[in-house]
């Protein structure tokens, strides 16, 4: 989840190049605070049992 909200800060938020770091924070936090008043949420694109198919290998489950 965490790359996917830092891939899409980078496409939304920082787009550009920022000339120091005061403007980066204030950017960023422009961009968090407009996220979290939206309430924002990922919407997976599958469902947990397809998932569960697709990480076995990562997750594996006692019950194999």
């Amino acid at each position: 989840m965490a790359e996917t909200e830092i891939g899409m800060m980078n496409r939304q938020c920082l787009n550009g190049r920022l000339d120091n770091q005061n403007t980066l924070a204030t950017q960023v936090a422009v961009w968090e605070s407009k996220r979290h008043a939206k309430n924002a949420r990922i919407h997976w694109t599958f469902p947990l049992a397809v998932a569960r198919q697709k990480l076995r290998k990562l997750y594996p489950s006692i019950e194999d």
